[in-house]
Protein backbone atom coordinates (compact mmCIF):
# COMPACT_ATOMS: atom_id res chain seq x y z
CA UNK A 1 0.00 0.00 0.00
CA UNK A 2 2.25 2.78 -1.11
CA UNK A 3 2.69 5.62 -4.05
CA UNK A 4 4.90 5.20 -6.83
CA UNK A 5 5.82 7.68 -9.63
CA UNK A 6 8.49 6.14 -11.60
CA UNK A 7 8.87 7.64 -14.70
CA UNK A 8 10.30 5.24 -17.25
CA UNK A 9 10.02 1.56 -15.05
CA UNK A 10 6.70 0.45 -14.38
CA UNK A 11 5.58 -2.65 -11.92
CA UNK A 12 6.01 -5.51 -13.73
CA UNK A 13 4.73 -9.01 -12.30
CA UNK A 14 7.04 -11.57 -13.81
CA UNK A 15 8.94 -11.06 -16.78
CA UNK A 16 11.77 -12.99 -18.18
CA UNK A 17 14.56 -15.11 -16.25
CA UNK A 18 17.30 -17.69 -16.91
CA UNK A 19 16.17 -21.03 -16.19
CA UNK A 20 19.38 -22.02 -14.09
CA UNK A 21 18.22 -19.11 -11.38
CA UNK A 22 14.62 -20.41 -11.11
CA UNK A 23 14.12 -22.04 -7.47
CA UNK A 24 12.23 -25.66 -7.13
CA UNK A 25 9.63 -26.34 -6.38
CA UNK A 26 8.66 -23.40 -8.47
CA UNK A 27 10.13 -24.10 -11.90
CA UNK A 28 7.66 -23.13 -13.89
CA UNK A 29 5.99 -19.66 -14.12
CA UNK A 30 7.29 -16.11 -13.53
CA UNK A 31 5.64 -15.15 -10.39
CA UNK A 32 3.52 -16.96 -8.28
CA UNK A 33 0.52 -15.81 -5.43
CA UNK A 34 1.29 -12.09 -5.86
CA UNK A 35 -1.26 -9.53 -4.58
CA UNK A 36 -0.83 -5.77 -5.72
CA UNK A 37 -3.73 -3.41 -4.14
CA UNK A 38 -4.05 -0.03 -2.42
CA UNK A 39 -1.38 1.84 -4.64
CA UNK A 40 -0.85 4.99 -6.49
CA UNK A 41 1.13 4.37 -9.67
CA UNK A 42 2.07 7.73 -11.41
CA UNK A 43 3.77 9.15 -14.63
CA UNK A 44 4.82 5.82 -16.30
CA UNK A 45 5.87 6.21 -19.71
CA UNK A 46 4.96 2.46 -20.48
CA UNK A 47 2.52 0.40 -18.90
CA UNK A 48 1.44 1.36 -15.12
CA UNK A 49 1.10 -2.16 -14.28
CA UNK A 50 1.57 -5.29 -16.46
CA UNK A 51 1.86 -9.39 -15.57
CA UNK A 52 4.44 -11.89 -17.65
CA UNK A 53 4.22 -15.31 -17.28
CA UNK A 54 1.98 -15.04 -13.83
CA UNK A 55 0.00 -17.42 -11.83
CA UNK A 56 -2.82 -16.24 -9.58
CA UNK A 57 -1.97 -12.51 -9.64
CA UNK A 58 -4.38 -9.91 -7.88
CA UNK A 59 -4.28 -6.48 -8.99
CA UNK A 60 -7.33 -4.83 -7.15
CA UNK A 61 -7.84 -1.22 -5.92
CA UNK A 62 -4.80 0.53 -7.61
CA UNK A 63 -5.30 4.12 -9.15
CA UNK A 64 -2.75 4.66 -12.06
CA UNK A 65 -2.58 8.48 -13.23
CA UNK A 66 -0.72 9.85 -16.80
CA UNK A 67 0.25 6.38 -17.97
CA UNK A 68 0.86 4.79 -20.98
CA UNK A 69 1.55 7.03 -22.87
CA UNK A 70 3.97 5.26 -25.80
CA UNK A 71 1.09 2.71 -25.70
CA UNK A 72 -1.24 1.28 -23.12
CA UNK A 73 -1.79 1.28 -19.71
CA UNK A 74 -1.75 -1.74 -18.64
CA UNK A 75 -0.63 -4.94 -20.19
CA UNK A 76 -0.95 -8.66 -19.78
CA UNK A 77 1.78 -11.05 -21.62
CA UNK A 78 3.66 -13.96 -21.69
CA UNK A 79 6.66 -14.35 -19.53
CA UNK A 80 10.08 -15.31 -21.40
CA UNK A 81 12.89 -17.81 -20.39
CA UNK A 82 16.24 -18.82 -21.81
CA UNK A 83 19.08 -20.85 -20.82
CA UNK A 84 21.79 -18.20 -20.06
CA UNK A 85 25.65 -18.58 -21.13
CA UNK A 86 27.66 -18.57 -17.99
CA UNK A 87 29.00 -21.08 -15.70
CA UNK A 88 25.76 -22.79 -14.29
CA UNK A 89 24.06 -23.21 -17.58
CA UNK A 90 24.63 -27.00 -16.48
CA UNK A 91 21.83 -26.26 -14.06
CA UNK A 92 19.29 -25.55 -16.68
CA UNK A 93 19.20 -29.42 -17.75
CA UNK A 94 19.23 -30.62 -14.34
CA UNK A 95 15.89 -28.61 -13.75
CA UNK A 96 14.24 -30.23 -16.76
CA UNK A 97 15.21 -33.39 -15.96
CA UNK A 98 13.87 -32.93 -12.13
CA UNK A 99 10.87 -33.75 -10.56
CA UNK A 100 9.08 -30.75 -10.80
CA UNK A 101 8.58 -30.11 -14.60
CA UNK A 102 10.77 -27.19 -15.03
CA UNK A 103 9.82 -24.78 -18.21
CA UNK A 104 12.41 -23.52 -20.32
CA UNK A 105 15.58 -25.03 -22.51
CA UNK A 106 17.31 -27.26 -21.40
CA UNK A 107 20.14 -25.80 -22.57
CA UNK A 108 21.95 -22.93 -24.22
CA UNK A 109 21.87 -24.91 -27.69
CA UNK A 110 18.23 -25.01 -27.09
CA UNK A 111 16.98 -21.35 -26.71
CA UNK A 112 14.85 -19.79 -29.39
CA UNK A 113 16.54 -18.50 -31.88
CA UNK A 114 16.68 -14.28 -31.74
CA UNK A 115 17.32 -14.50 -27.73
CA UNK A 116 13.26 -14.38 -27.36
CA UNK A 117 13.39 -17.38 -25.45
CA UNK A 118 10.39 -19.81 -24.61
CA UNK A 119 7.22 -18.19 -23.99
CA UNK A 120 5.71 -18.95 -20.31
CA UNK A 121 1.99 -18.46 -20.02
CA UNK A 122 0.26 -16.68 -17.32
CA UNK A 123 -2.27 -17.83 -15.55
CA UNK A 124 -5.40 -16.86 -13.51
CA UNK A 125 -4.72 -13.03 -12.95
CA UNK A 126 -7.67 -10.87 -11.62
CA UNK A 127 -7.39 -7.01 -12.49
CA UNK A 128 -10.66 -5.78 -11.00
CA UNK A 129 -11.21 -2.17 -9.19
CA UNK A 130 -8.82 -0.12 -10.54
CA UNK A 131 -8.90 3.41 -11.35
CA UNK A 132 -7.01 4.49 -14.69
CA UNK A 133 -6.56 8.47 -14.79
CA UNK A 134 -4.99 10.00 -17.97
CA UNK A 135 -5.38 13.80 -18.40
CA UNK A 136 -6.26 15.03 -21.91
CA UNK A 137 -2.87 15.94 -22.43
CA UNK A 138 -1.37 12.65 -21.06
CA UNK A 139 -3.74 9.62 -22.64
CA UNK A 140 -2.24 6.61 -23.90
CA UNK A 141 -1.12 6.84 -27.50
CA UNK A 142 -2.70 3.62 -28.98
CA UNK A 143 -5.51 1.86 -26.40
CA UNK A 144 -6.50 1.06 -23.01
CA UNK A 145 -5.17 -2.73 -22.74
CA UNK A 146 -3.19 -5.04 -24.06
CA UNK A 147 -3.27 -8.64 -24.02
CA UNK A 148 -0.46 -10.44 -26.11
CA UNK A 149 -1.81 -13.42 -28.27
CA UNK A 150 -0.41 -16.67 -28.27
CA UNK A 151 2.87 -17.76 -28.68
CA UNK A 152 3.76 -21.44 -29.87
CA UNK A 153 4.41 -23.85 -26.64
CA UNK A 154 8.30 -24.85 -26.47
CA UNK A 155 10.44 -26.09 -23.11
CA UNK A 156 8.00 -28.38 -21.93
CA UNK A 157 5.30 -25.62 -21.60
CA UNK A 158 1.85 -27.64 -22.18
CA UNK A 159 1.11 -27.39 -25.77
CA UNK A 160 0.27 -26.09 -28.67
CA UNK A 161 0.26 -22.28 -27.00
CA UNK A 162 1.35 -20.34 -24.13
CA UNK A 163 -1.13 -18.21 -23.93
CA UNK A 164 -1.56 -14.61 -21.70
CA UNK A 165 -5.02 -14.95 -20.84
CA UNK A 166 -5.89 -18.40 -19.21
CA UNK A 167 -8.47 -17.68 -16.61
CA UNK A 168 -7.92 -13.48 -16.99
CA UNK A 169 -10.41 -11.58 -15.16
CA UNK A 170 -10.61 -8.00 -16.14
CA UNK A 171 -13.40 -6.24 -14.19
CA UNK A 172 -14.81 -3.27 -12.52
CA UNK A 173 -12.15 -0.97 -13.72
CA UNK A 174 -12.96 2.73 -14.23
CA UNK A 175 -10.79 4.62 -17.13
CA UNK A 176 -10.51 8.51 -18.34
CA UNK A 177 -7.89 7.79 -20.70
CA UNK A 178 -8.84 9.55 -24.12
CA UNK A 179 -12.48 9.64 -24.27
CA UNK A 180 -15.01 7.07 -25.79
CA UNK A 181 -12.85 6.92 -29.25
CA UNK A 182 -9.96 4.81 -27.75
CA UNK A 183 -9.33 1.47 -28.95
CA UNK A 184 -9.72 -0.95 -26.11
CA UNK A 185 -6.86 -3.06 -27.99
CA UNK A 186 -8.53 -6.01 -27.52
CA UNK A 187 -10.55 -8.29 -30.58
CA UNK A 188 -11.99 -10.97 -31.19
CA UNK A 189 -10.09 -12.91 -33.39
CA UNK A 190 -12.77 -13.49 -36.32
CA UNK A 191 -14.80 -15.80 -33.95
CA UNK A 192 -18.28 -16.13 -36.04
CA UNK A 193 -21.32 -14.76 -33.84
CA UNK A 194 -19.23 -13.26 -31.37
CA UNK A 195 -21.00 -10.04 -30.42
CA UNK A 196 -19.28 -6.27 -30.47
CA UNK A 197 -22.50 -4.74 -27.78
CA UNK A 198 -21.86 -4.92 -23.84
CA UNK A 199 -23.36 -7.90 -22.52
CA UNK A 200 -26.62 -7.97 -20.39
CA UNK A 201 -26.25 -9.07 -16.42
CA UNK A 202 -25.65 -12.94 -16.32
CA UNK A 203 -25.09 -13.42 -19.39
CA UNK A 204 -21.97 -15.40 -20.74
CA UNK A 205 -19.84 -15.07 -23.44
CA UNK A 206 -19.34 -16.90 -26.49
CA UNK A 207 -16.44 -19.58 -26.58
CA UNK A 208 -13.21 -17.43 -27.71
CA UNK A 209 -15.06 -13.96 -27.58
CA UNK A 210 -14.21 -11.37 -25.17
CA UNK A 211 -15.23 -7.73 -26.03
CA UNK A 212 -18.85 -8.31 -24.79
CA UNK A 213 -17.57 -9.31 -21.45
CA UNK A 214 -14.87 -5.92 -21.38
CA UNK A 215 -17.45 -3.83 -22.58
CA UNK A 216 -20.32 -4.58 -20.01
CA UNK A 217 -17.65 -5.09 -16.86
CA UNK A 218 -15.89 -2.22 -17.45
CA UNK A 219 -16.01 1.68 -17.95
CA UNK A 220 -13.69 2.80 -20.49
CA UNK A 221 -14.78 6.51 -20.49
CA UNK A 222 -15.82 7.55 -17.60
CA UNK A 223 -18.47 10.53 -17.60
CA UNK A 224 -16.80 14.18 -18.78
CA UNK A 225 -13.12 14.64 -19.64
CA UNK A 226 -11.67 14.45 -16.25
CA UNK A 227 -13.23 12.90 -12.53
CA UNK A 228 -14.39 15.00 -10.82
CA UNK A 229 -11.99 14.81 -7.10
CA UNK A 230 -13.47 16.00 -3.79
CA UNK A 231 -9.59 18.32 -3.25
CA UNK A 232 -10.03 19.51 -7.06
CA UNK A 233 -6.93 19.49 -9.45
CA UNK A 234 -4.70 19.72 -6.67
CA UNK A 235 -5.20 16.26 -5.67
CA UNK A 236 -3.14 15.33 -9.18
CA UNK A 237 -0.21 16.66 -7.84
CA UNK A 238 0.75 18.30 -11.38
CA UNK A 239 4.09 19.75 -11.20
CA UNK A 240 5.66 18.04 -8.38
CA UNK A 241 9.07 16.19 -8.18
CA UNK A 242 8.48 12.54 -8.41
CA UNK A 243 10.27 12.44 -5.20
CA UNK A 244 7.56 14.68 -3.65
CA UNK A 245 4.55 13.68 -5.76
CA UNK A 246 2.77 11.81 -2.81
CA UNK A 247 3.10 14.33 -0.39
CA UNK A 248 1.16 16.22 -2.93
CA UNK A 249 -1.40 14.41 -3.54
CA UNK A 250 -1.85 13.58 0.00
CA UNK A 251 -2.02 16.90 1.06
CA UNK A 252 -5.14 17.62 -1.48
CA UNK A 253 -7.04 14.97 -0.25
CA UNK A 254 -5.82 12.09 -1.92
CA UNK A 255 -7.35 11.15 -5.73
CA UNK A 256 -10.51 11.27 -4.08
CA UNK A 257 -13.98 11.22 -6.03
CA UNK A 258 -16.64 13.74 -4.81
CA UNK A 259 -19.34 12.44 -3.08
CA UNK A 260 -22.39 12.99 -5.29
CA UNK A 261 -20.78 13.85 -8.36
CA UNK A 262 -21.62 11.93 -11.83
CA UNK A 263 -17.78 10.55 -11.52
CA UNK A 264 -18.72 8.94 -8.11
CA UNK A 265 -21.65 7.72 -9.45
CA UNK A 266 -20.19 6.32 -12.25
CA UNK A 267 -17.43 4.27 -9.49
CA UNK A 268 -19.96 2.89 -7.90
CA UNK A 269 -21.69 1.52 -10.80
CA UNK A 270 -18.62 -0.48 -12.24
CA UNK A 271 -17.69 -1.58 -8.88
CA UNK A 272 -16.90 -5.41 -8.46
CA UNK A 273 -17.97 -6.50 -5.08
CA UNK A 274 -16.95 -8.65 -3.66
CA UNK A 275 -13.58 -9.19 -5.47
CA UNK A 276 -13.99 -12.69 -7.37
CA UNK A 277 -11.85 -15.57 -5.72
CA UNK A 278 -8.89 -17.38 -7.64
CA UNK A 279 -9.58 -21.13 -9.22
CA UNK A 280 -7.85 -23.80 -6.98
CA UNK A 281 -4.14 -24.21 -7.14
CA UNK A 282 -3.79 -26.30 -10.63
CA UNK A 283 -2.81 -29.92 -10.15
CA UNK A 284 0.57 -29.89 -11.08
CA UNK A 285 1.61 -27.17 -9.45
CA UNK A 286 2.39 -26.52 -5.67
CA UNK A 287 1.43 -23.85 -4.03
CA UNK A 288 3.28 -21.60 -2.39
CA UNK A 289 3.24 -21.59 1.23
CA UNK A 290 0.39 -19.44 2.83
CA UNK A 291 -0.73 -19.45 -0.91
CA UNK A 292 -3.25 -16.70 -0.27
CA UNK A 293 -6.91 -16.43 -0.65
CA UNK A 294 -8.20 -13.24 -2.18
CA UNK A 295 -9.77 -10.92 0.75
CA UNK A 296 -12.07 -8.21 0.79
CA UNK A 297 -9.74 -4.49 1.84
CA UNK A 298 -11.76 -3.16 4.58
CA UNK A 299 -9.65 0.65 4.21
CA UNK A 300 -7.81 2.26 1.26
CA UNK A 301 -4.64 3.94 0.94
CA UNK A 302 -5.55 6.30 3.52
CA UNK A 303 -6.55 3.78 6.08
CA UNK A 304 -10.43 5.40 6.10
CA UNK A 305 -13.36 2.65 5.61
CA UNK A 306 -13.92 1.05 2.38
CA UNK A 307 -17.69 -0.38 3.50
CA UNK A 308 -21.24 1.52 4.04
CA UNK A 309 -21.32 2.73 0.44
CA UNK A 310 -17.58 4.75 0.33
CA UNK A 311 -16.07 1.70 -1.75
CA UNK A 312 -14.52 2.69 -5.19
CA UNK A 313 -12.48 1.24 -7.73
CA UNK A 314 -9.08 2.77 -7.61
CA UNK A 315 -7.02 3.44 -3.79
CA UNK A 316 -9.54 5.71 -2.93
CA UNK A 317 -13.04 5.05 -1.31
CA UNK A 318 -15.34 7.93 -1.92
CA UNK A 319 -14.97 11.15 -0.31
CA UNK A 320 -16.33 11.67 3.51
CA UNK A 321 -15.72 7.68 4.17
CA UNK A 322 -14.72 7.39 8.06
CA UNK A 323 -11.41 6.41 9.35
CA UNK A 324 -11.37 2.29 9.14
CA UNK A 325 -12.20 0.56 12.33
CA UNK A 326 -9.40 -1.04 14.51
CA UNK A 327 -9.09 -4.21 13.45
CA UNK A 328 -6.95 -6.95 11.76
CA UNK A 329 -5.02 -6.02 9.08
CA UNK A 330 -6.35 -6.48 5.80
CA UNK A 331 -3.97 -8.58 4.40
CA UNK A 332 -5.19 -11.27 2.37
CA UNK A 333 -5.70 -14.41 4.20
CA UNK A 334 -3.81 -17.79 4.01
CA UNK A 335 -5.11 -20.96 2.63
CA UNK A 336 -2.32 -24.39 2.41
CA UNK A 337 -3.58 -25.21 -1.25
CA UNK A 338 -6.67 -24.30 -3.24
CA UNK A 339 -8.76 -21.33 -2.66
CA UNK A 340 -12.45 -21.38 -2.90
CA UNK A 341 -14.58 -21.05 -5.89
CA UNK A 342 -15.49 -18.26 -6.74
CA UNK A 343 -19.63 -17.18 -5.85
CA UNK A 344 -21.35 -15.02 -6.96
CA UNK A 345 -22.24 -11.70 -5.53
CA UNK A 346 -25.42 -9.32 -5.36
CA UNK A 347 -24.51 -5.87 -5.71
CA UNK A 348 -22.80 -3.27 -6.21
CA UNK A 349 -21.65 -6.00 -9.25
CA UNK A 350 -21.28 -9.75 -8.96
CA UNK A 351 -17.97 -11.36 -9.53
CA UNK A 352 -17.68 -11.66 -13.48
CA UNK A 353 -16.09 -15.12 -14.69
CA UNK A 354 -12.96 -15.49 -17.33
CA UNK A 355 -14.05 -15.35 -20.69
CA UNK A 356 -13.63 -18.85 -21.98
CA UNK A 357 -10.62 -19.54 -23.90
CA UNK A 358 -8.99 -22.35 -26.07
CA UNK A 359 -8.57 -25.39 -23.73
CA UNK A 360 -4.88 -26.21 -23.23
CA UNK A 361 -3.38 -29.50 -23.42
CA UNK A 362 -2.69 -31.39 -20.32
CA UNK A 363 0.33 -30.85 -18.70
CA UNK A 364 2.64 -34.19 -18.74
CA UNK A 365 4.84 -33.31 -15.72
CA UNK A 366 4.68 -35.54 -12.54
CA UNK A 367 3.46 -34.98 -9.23
CA UNK A 368 5.99 -32.34 -7.39
CA UNK A 369 8.32 -34.39 -5.70
CA UNK A 370 12.21 -33.53 -4.33
CA UNK A 371 14.87 -33.08 -7.09
CA UNK A 372 18.00 -34.60 -5.82
CA UNK A 373 19.33 -33.78 -9.26
CA UNK A 374 20.54 -30.17 -9.12
CA UNK A 375 22.31 -28.08 -6.76
CA UNK A 376 21.61 -24.98 -5.00
CA UNK A 377 20.75 -22.19 -7.27
CA UNK A 378 22.80 -19.55 -8.21
CA UNK A 379 22.44 -15.96 -7.41
CA UNK A 380 19.51 -14.70 -9.74
CA UNK A 381 19.87 -11.85 -12.58
CA UNK A 382 17.68 -10.92 -15.22
CA UNK A 383 17.68 -10.85 -18.87
CA UNK A 384 18.21 -7.43 -20.92
CA UNK A 385 16.17 -8.41 -23.54
CA UNK A 386 13.27 -9.50 -22.78
CA UNK A 387 10.58 -10.92 -25.18
CA UNK A 388 9.11 -7.79 -27.32
CA UNK A 389 5.50 -7.23 -27.13
CA UNK A 390 3.99 -7.32 -30.42
CA UNK A 391 3.24 -3.39 -32.24
CA UNK A 392 -0.47 -2.56 -31.02
CA UNK A 393 -2.85 -3.31 -33.56
CA UNK A 394 -5.64 -1.02 -33.58
CA UNK A 395 -8.74 -3.00 -31.70
CA UNK A 396 -12.56 -2.60 -31.00
CA UNK A 397 -13.53 0.16 -29.05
Amino acid sequence: MAAFSMALARALLGFSAGLQYMLEPWVQYEAYDIHVANNLISDVWGAGLGVYGGLHVLMAHNTLMRVGSRSHAVEFNTGSRVCDADADAARCRALRRGGYGAWGPASVGDNPPDDLGVAIPSRDVLFVNNLIVNPPDNSTQWQHIQIMPPQPAAGGVPGPYARADEGLVIAGNLFWDGGADKALGVEDAEEPGCPQQALKPGEDSPPGCRVAQLLRDNLWSGPGAQPEWAGGAAAEGRGAEAAHLAAAVWAAGGLVLQQGSASAAAAVRVLVAPLPQFPPWPAEQLAPPGAAVVAELLSDVLGRQRGGGFDAPGAFALEGAPAAAPGPSPRPSSSPRASPTPSAAPAPHAAPKPSPTPALAPSSSPAPKPSPSSKPAPSPKRRRNPRKSPKPAKGRR
